[in-house]
C-alpha cells in the first residue's frame, strides 16, 4: 500500500450530524431510559452516545449490563405504559429490544431540560430559551458538561441577568461554585434590595442553609442589607409577599416558625450596629423574631443607658448576650438594682441609682473549671464585689464585700459585707432576702477560692455553708444553712451548677 493514493468520499446524502439527530428522535435501539422529575417522566436515549459526550454518563453506565431482570421489568413496564414514547418508536409502534434497558434518574429538572441537553449530546449544537437557560446551566453542570454550563450561565449573565431573576442566579452559582458571576449577581442585588427580594421570593425560600449564609457573608451588603435578606427569607418560608418597604404590622407571619427559621443566621446579623433610627424603623416591628432574651437588652443598647463594655454582636467570644448565665438580663438588672439599695459606693452614687457602667463579670466558674486558683488570679484587686452561686437544684444565693480580694486564702477585714438569698423571681419580680455581717474581720476568706467564712465557701463543684454556727460571721436571721441552700443533707453541702462574680462600679 506503500506510495498509493487514496480517494475521499463523504456521505453528502446522510452527513454525521444529520444522522445522531435523526438517531435523537428514533428510539428504536435505544438502551438508556432516563427517569425525569418528580414524575419519573421517561426519556430514551442511547448509552453510547451519553457516554462518549458525558464523563457523568460513562461512569453512570459503566456497569449497565449487570442490572438485574426485576429493574429491567420495571423499566419496560415504564414503557409500555407511555403512549407519547409509543408513538415516536416503529410504525408498528413496537420497541425492537436489541439490549437491556439501564434506567438512570434525574429527579430535580424537567423534561424540557433534558431534551435540550440531549440535543446538544447528540448534535453538537442546541436553541435554548432565555428562560431555559439557568436550568440548562444547571443540569449540564450536574452530568459534567462544565464548558456548556459555564457558557449558558455567562449568555445569562451578560444578557439576561435583572432584580427579577438575580436570587436565582446565584443560587445557581452558588450550587456550581461560580463565584465571578455569584457576586455579580449578589452586587446587583445590593443595588436593587427591594425589587430584587420583592420579586426573588420563592429563591429565597429554596435556598439552601449553606447557600443564604454565603449571601449574608457577601462583603459588600450592609448590616441593614443582611437584616433585610434575614427578615424576607422568614416571610419567604411562609409563603408571604415580601413587599417593598412593608412593616410588621401588615404580614401575618408566625412569629415562633420566624424564629425558629432565623435563629442559624442570627450570628451573622450585627444587630447592635444600627443606629437607633435604623432599629426603630427595621429591627424593632419584628423583635418577636429574636429570642425573648435579647429584648430588654436591644432596648436598653439603644434607648437606655448600657455601658459600652456590653455592646456586643451576636457570636462574639462571650457567646451568649447575657452577661450571666445565672440570670438573664433583665434578672440581673433587677438584682443589681435591689443591692444598690444598700451599696452607696461612692458620693455621687446615692441609694437606688444606676452608675453608668453597671455590674461588670470578673469571673465564672465554669469557664475555669471552678479552680480556686484562678479564682484568686482573676479576682485579685477586685473591689465592691457581688458574687452569685446557683446551685444544681436551682437554688440562687452569694454575698458581697467591698474590701479587694488577695491572691491568699487568709481571712479580709471589710466595712460593708452582706450573704443574700434569692426568695422570688420571675419576669417583672426579683427578692432578696439579706443576711448582715457580725464579724467584718473576717468578712471574706478563710478557705481557698469564694469564701465568705465558714458561712458560705465553694471548694470544686460543691457549696458548702454552716450559716448559724457559734462560729459564723453572718446573722443567720432564723435560717437554717440546710435552708439558705436548699439542702437536706448535714453538714449541709450541695452541688452547683454555676457561680459568678461581679464588681460593680
Amino acid at each position: 500500500m506503500l506510495g498509493q493514493s487514496f480517494a475521499v468520499f463523504s456521505n453528502t446524502s446522510s452527513p454525521l450530524a444529520s444522522v445522531l439527530k435523526q438517531l435523537r428522535t428514533d428510539t428504536a435501539f435505544a438502551d438508556v431510559c432516563l427517569l425525569v422529575g418528580a414524575s419519573e417522566t421517561p426519556i430514551l436515549a442511547h448509552a453510547c452516545i451519553l457516554a462518549a459526550n458525558s464523563d457523568y454518563y460513562k461512569e453512570a453506565l459503566s456497569a449497565k449490563w449487570r442490572r438485574d431482570a426485576e429493574e429491567q421489568e420495571k423499566t419496560e413496564d415504564i414503557l409500555d405504559d407511555s403512549s407519547s414514547l409509543k408513538k415516536s418508536n416503529t410504525s408498528s409502534g413496537k420497541r425492537i429490544t436489541t439490549q437491556p434497558i439501564t434506567t438512570l434518574r434525574h429527579p430535580e429538572t424537567d423534561t424540557q431540560v433534558v431534551e435540550i441537553v440531549l440535543e446538544f449530546l447528540y448534535s453538537g449544537q442546541t436553541r435554548v430559551c432565555e428562560s431555559q437557560l439557568v436550568g440548562v446551566a444547571q443540569f449540564a453542570d450536574e452530568i459534567l458538561l462544565r464548558g456548556f454550563a459555564m457558557d449558558c450561565l455567562s449568555h445569562f449573565v451578560s444578557s439576561v441577568l435583572s432584580a427579577r431573576n438575580a436570587l436565582e442566579v446565584f443560587v445557581a452559582c452558588d450550587r456550581m461554585g461560580c463565584d465571578g458571576h455569584k457576586e455579580r449577581a449578589l452586587l446587583l442585588v445590593k443595588s436593587d434590595l427591594d425589587d430584587c427580594l420583592a420579586l426573588g421570593s420563592a429563591s429565597l425560600a429554596g435556598m439552601s442553609v449553606n447557600a443564604f449564609e454565603a449571601a449574608l457573608l457577601f462583603r459588600a451588603f450592609s448590616h441593614l442589607d443582611r437584616w433585610a435578606l434575614l427578615v424576607a427569607r422568614a416571610k419567604s418560608l411562609q409563603g408571604l409577599p415580601v413587599a417593598v418597604n412593608d412593616t410588621a404590622d401588615n404580614v401575618r407571619l408566625d412569629w415562633d416558625k420566624a424564629a425558629a427559621d432565623v435563629s442559624d443566621f442570627l450570628p451573622l446579623v450585627k444587630l447592635f450596629s444600627f443606629t437607633p433610627q435604623e432599629y426603630d424603623a427595621s429591627v424593632a416591628p419584628y423583635l418577636s423574631m429574636l429570642p425573648e432574651s435579647m429584648h430588654d437588652y436591644l432596648q436598653f443598647h439603644y434607648h437606655g443607658a448600657l455601658p459600652e463594655r456590653a455592646v456586643l454582636e451576636w457570636g462574639s467570644e462571650t457567646a451568649t448576650f447575657e452577661r450571666s448565665k445565672i440570670l438573664n438580663h433583665k434578672q440581673l438588672h433587677l438584682l443589681e438594682r435591689e443591692l444598690r439599695v444598700y451599696i452607696p459606693l461612692h458620693a455621687n452614687c446615692t441609694a437606688g441609682s444606676q452608675s453608668t457602667d453597671g455590674m461588670v463579670l470578673v469571673h465564672r466558674g465554669s469557664t475555669s473549671q471552678f479552680s480556686a486558683a484562678e479564682f484568686h488570679q482573676e479576682c485579685k484587686g477586685k473591689r465592691n464585689t457581688v458574687s452569685i452561686i446557683k446551685t444544681a437544684s436551682g437554688k440562687i444565693v452569694g454575698g458581697f464585700v467591698d474590701c479587694a480580694w488577695t491572691s491568699n486564702s487568709g481571712y479580709l477585714e471589710a466595712t460593708r459585707a452582706f450573704l443574700f438569698q434569692v426568695s422570688a423571681i420571675n419576669k417583672t419580680e426579683l427578692k432578696l432576702d439579706f443576711l448582715s455581717c457580725k464579724n467584718l474581720n473576717h468578712a471574706v476568706g478563710g478557705r481557698a477560692g469564694l469564701a465568705f467564712g465558714d458561712d458560705l465557701y465553694v471548694s470544686g463543684t460543691a457549696c458548702y455553708s454552716y450559716l448559724g454556727a457559734i462560729f459564723g460571721c453572718y446573722n443567720a436571721n432564723g435560717l437554717t444553712a440546710a435552708a439558705f441552700l436548699g439542702a437536706s443533707n448535714s453538714p449541709v453541702q450541695v452541688e452547683i451548677a454555676e457561680y459568678e462574680v461581679f464588681e460593680i462600679k
